[in-house]
């Protein structure tokens, strides 16, 4: 009896080692789900140290996201301590889940492996009592050419749902510009909800906009009892104080083909287009900036259209971003692009012809629109003014004297064409005369000196008060030294991007004080 007790006591002690001696599982929230919906996979671990792998892929499809937690169950005294980590993916078909290894308690112990079915979505017949479409405005298209996709949810007036969810498209390959929703609206016996997109290719193939679905939300009302069995408070209204809970239903639509074509010559740019370029003066003092605005207005993918930049001999350019004000009407896209550029000489230049080349929409070929060179005086700068050699009347006076000039003969007697008591004192004042002005032209003239304005410039840069006016200070120095040109970048983004970068002015100050 005594032995029979004892090994009464020796069973209890080692069945709890028994109990929670390490073991790992895997499990999947669900068997069987659509194409491009979620999956979650969970590894689950007994143990008292567990070390989980570093998964990035499932089956070739990346992990999209991670979760852990951790939980401790006592059964007869008996205490479990379980980890369990969720790995979220979006296969796009069936696949095998491999084994995965986890380190529990020292042991490297193996997850069972997983089959996950993916199903094709479906949408709802024509005649079902609910229906989600999705349907492009035409099928073949070039590349930036904008076309319309309306998402349309159908239901009868008898089919009533607490919420409704619509999932948004796909729309990788496009840039999208979402429409504003239009009111309901009957049609066929049907309520309409529309939800529209404006899309504008990015490159050339065939492309298909997968399914989207709606979750419908039907509120399960609890029984209450007493007077709320009255019919009047079955109104969804009623759902949300207690007594009920929404059961989510999916429903798919159809999905959509779409075939874009290149444009030729390598264009990006489609639509219809006007250009014009503007300063805000043609005359302007040296090294101070002339403000150049590049205007292209009418209807195409203007977000498409590369910043402009320019190649001003001696001249100092800055470019800012583009603006776009842009507004979708009857599935097309109007607007205007907008840039700014900044140009900072010494001596007169000429803003060059600025081009955009695109695909008409009119024509259905390419067209190319200029703006006009601009020629800009430059005032106080090192224009150098051209220096006549000679004058007219000079050129009468030689002209004359060569008439009068005294032939010589062969025995070196002199005979003169034409007696004139004066004409030694006609050819001294016009060698004195021609003498003065060469002297003049090779000697007399000097340029004007100019005069150094830097200890001007730390004067007016102590004083700005803005970051716009120390901006057009330092503009003429933007490429004279990188220090500058760093401050002028972080001005920009305060001007025009709302940052709020910390400006150096003793840096800024120290600088020109070298230079002086």
């Amino acid at each position: 009896m005594k032995k029979l007790h004892l090994g009464k006591i020796l069973t209890l002690l080692i069945l709890p080692l028994l109990l929670v001696a390490g073991s790992v599982r895997a499990t999947l929230d669900k068997p069987l789900v659509y194409k491009g919906d979620r999956a979650v996979l969970s590894i689950e671990a007994e143990g008292s140290d567990v070390k989980f792998p570093s998964i990035d892929s499932i089956a070739g499809f990346r992990v999209l996201g991670s979760s852990k937690s951790q939980n401790f169950t006592s059964i007869n005294g008996v205490t479990k301590q379980t980890f369990t980590k969720s790995y979220t993916f979006a296969p796009t078909k069936s696949v095998k889940i491999p084994s995965f290894k986890v380190m529990v308690d020292s042991k490297e112990l193996k997850t069972n492996p997983l089959n996950l079915k993916i199903s094709t979505p479906k949408a709802a017949n024509k005649n079902a009592p609910v229906q989600l479409e999705m349907n492009l405005a035409k099928e073949n298209v070039y590349v930036g050419e904008p076309v319309r996709l309306d998402i349309v949810f159908k239901k009868d007036p008898d089919s009533e749902f607490a919420k409704v969810e619509i999932a948004e498209p796909n729309l990788e390959s496009f840039w999208a510009k979402k429409l504003p929703d239009t009111p309901q609206y009957s049609k066929d016996g049907y309520i309409i909800q529309k939800y529209s997109y404006l899309l504008f290719p990015q490159q050339e193939g065939n492309f298909t906009i997968p399914a989207i679905f709606a979750k419908l939300g039907i509120a399960q009302r609890r029984s209450r009892g007493g007077m709320f069995n009255d019919p009047f408070f079955n109104d969804p209204f009623f759902s949300s104080f207690g007594g009920a809970s929404l059961q989510w239903k999916k429903l798919f639509s159809n999905d959509v083909k779409l075939h874009v074509k290149a444009l030729p010559d390598n264009l990006s740019i489609y639509g219809d287009f006007k250009i014009k370029a503007i300063v805000d003066k043609k005359t302007i003092q040296a090294n101070k900036a002339l403000n150049l605005t590049i205007a292209i207005e009418g209807e195409g993918n203007l977000e498409d259209i590369e910043k402009f930049s320019l190649d001003i001999p001696e001249a100092v350019v800055y470019a800012d971003e583009p603006i776009i004000k842009g507004s979708a009407y009857d599935g097309n896209y109007q607007g205007v692009f907008s840039q700014k550029i900044a140009i900072v000489a010494d001596r007169n230049y000429t803003i060059p012809s600025i081009s955009l080349s695109y695909f008409d929409k009119k024509t259905n070929a390419k067209k190319t629109i200029s703006t006009q060179p601009i020629d800009i005086v430059v005032k106080g700068g090192s224009n150098t003014p051209k220096i006549e050699t000679s004058t007219p009347k000079l050129q009468t006076a030689l002209s004359n004297a060569n008439e009068n000039k005294k032939e010589v003969s062969d025995d070196k007697t002199v005979v003169s064409k034409e007696s004139n008591p004066y004409e030694k004192y006609i050819y001294l004042l016009i060698g004195t005369l021609f003498g003065a002005i060469i002297t003049y032209l090779l000697l007399g003239y000097k340029p004007k000196k100019r005069v150094s304005k830097k200890p001007d410039i730390i004067k007016q840069i102590q004083k700005a008060k803005d970051d716009k006016t120390l901006f057009e200070l330092l503009l003429p120095y933007a490429n004279k030294d990188k220090d500058i040109k760093e401050q002028l970048d972080k001005l920009e983004k305060n001007i025009y991007k709302g940052g709020k970068e910390k400006i150096d002015k003793d840096l800024i100050l120290d600088y020109f004080e070298e230079v002086v």
